[in-house]
């Protein structure tokens, strides 16, 4: 519940700082390098960022880090009693925290604007 008043409070904040961010409007005149201004080139680089976004979770999921996260994502208890590099005295957090730094990578990376 704290968490989601602060959360608000940084709301109200952001929205009244109107000399700042500008309120609703948001931050302007960032622009993009003069080379990436031109349509064509920056719908390039875009594509770019999503193929090889696509390349890497791709190889994350068909990697053994992949498996584990299917195998988590089924069944935790089970996982962590069979056979395999994540069984033992291993727990599922050290992989679940892995995997959200992974997703918050692939998030700022969809997210950044050039």
């Amino acid at each position: 519940m704290l968490s989601l008043a602060f959360g608000e409070l940084l709301f109200y904040v952001v929205f009244s700082w109107h000399s700042f961010t500008k309120g609703n409007d948001g931050i302007q005149c960032l622009l993009p390098p003069l080379y990436f201004q031109d349509p064509v080139n920056y719908y390039y680089l875009t594509l770019a960022i999503v193929i090889a976004a696509l390349l890497a979770m791709w190889r994350i999921t068909e990697s053994p880090f992949g498996y584990i996260m299917r195998t988590l994502r089924d069944n935790q208890r089970r996982a962590l009693r069979r056979n395999g590099p994540w069984s033992g005295s291993t727990n599922c957090f050290r992989y679940c925290n892995r995997s959200m730094r992974v997703s918050s990578a692939i998030f700022r990376a969809a997210n950044s604007k050039c």
